[in-house]
């Protein structure tokens, strides 16, 4: 069962679940931001993108991945240009706490769909309790560049309520890289038994 704004905002009311805006320029709004039946996020202006000098990238090297990455944030109110093709890391500006009877969904907004840009096209689940900020990747599906602004809304999330608790809560779980990140790093896969 997907919350309500009703759900949503009691949820709000009792503190299980929180979304806060980590500066006071930029304060969680929730009577803009709470919409029928899900909760608008922006982006923030921390960025990760790969370095113009890679051309592989294999699973297997991801212990080194910050050789391979670079991070940049982009001023208050400037523009950020993603080249046609492109893809960036970014992350939520809000930092999340999800009640632990209620998973979360990040999905994008129409308004940005119907410009080319895919954002959250994959990872948009999240697990009840977890706390953190969301990492993006935003992907410009067009031949024409689109410029975009930091703490623009660029996605939303969806709650929905679990048919029962966890046996094994998410904060618990010792395989859990991405709890509490307050800047969303790059991806764990290669700590992966697996690899």
């Amino acid at each position: 069962m997907r919350l309500s704004d009703r759900d949503i905002h009691a949820h709000l009311q009792d503190s299980s679940f929180i979304v806060v805006a980590p500066r006071d320029e930029y304060p969680f709004d929730p009577y803009t931001q709470v919409q029928p039946c899900s909760v608008d996020l922006r982006l923030d202006n921390r960025f990760i993108k790969f370095k113009e000098n890679v051309t592989r990238m294999d699973v297997k090297d991801l212990g080194r991945v910050w050789d391979f990455l670079e991070v940049f944030h982009v001023p208050d109110r400037e523009p950020l240009t993603i080249p046609p093709q492109g893809v960036l890391f970014g992350q939520i500006y809000e930092q999340l706490r999800i009640p632990p009877d209620v998973s979360g969904k990040i999905v994008g907004r129409s308004r940005i769909a119907r410009l080319g840009l895919a954002i959250h096209a994959t990872g948009d689940f999240i697990n009840p309790e977890f706390e953190g900020s969301m990492p993006l990747q935003i992907i410009n599906h067009n031949n024409i560049p689109i410029t975009i602004y930091p703490y623009m809304t660029i996605c939303q999330l969806l709650l929905v309520k679990l048919s029962s608790m966890p046996l094994v809560p998410y904060p618990l779980r010792s395989e859990n890289p991405y709890h509490r990140e307050q800047d969303a790093g790059p991806s764990e896969l290669h700590k992966d038994p697996a690899l």
